[in-house]
């Protein structure tokens, strides 16, 4: 990747210019690990307007990636992944790329209905969160993160 420095004089880092992004940013952000979330707590939404919501924003649904990253993200709470490409072939709809790490309820995904596509963070009993597959269209919470190479960089 190259940054694009438009607005920036030469010397500056890649990380100099995400702090600058985060700093500016208009919503809350969460840093967790290494990685900025923001968590759409405060309405509910479903998948496609949650999506629209963190691209109008510089951010992606979220895409659980590790186990470490699962953790932290268990530790404050989350939603949303979809399998409407392909049924029974989850991807994280921000990189396009298939799950490596899953962390799914027994017996998920289910697809009941033939209509769950998308992934939820499940509140199974008190401080025991799993996933678990959803219809898009039900509204919940969700969760963006922040590409660690933001709308500043470009491929």
């Amino acid at each position: 990747m190259r940054l694009l420095r438009i607005g920036w004089h030469g010397g500056c880092t890649e990380d100099y210019i995400h702090r600058e992004v985060v700093k500016r940013s208009p919503l809350p952000l969460v840093l967790l690990g290494d990685q900025y979330y923001y968590f759409g707590k405060y309405f509910k939404t479903n998948f496609f307007t949650a999506n629209e919501f963190c691209r109008a924003h510089g951010m992606s649904l979220l895409s659980i990636e590790t186990e470490t990253e699962n953790t932290h993200i268990l530790k404050y709470l989350g939603e949303k992944r979809s399998d409407l490409g392909q049924e029974g072939s989850f991807v994280w709809l921000s990189t396009g790329e298939s799950m490596n790490f899953t962390y799914w309820a027994k017996s998920e995904p289910s697809n009941v209905g033939n209509n769950e596509h998308c992934l939820e963070i499940w509140n199974l009993s008190v401080n025991r969160y799993v996933w678990n597959d959803r219809p898009c269209a039900n509204s919940y919470h969700f969760i963006c993160e922040l590409p660690k190479c933001s709308f500043h960089c470009i491929s």
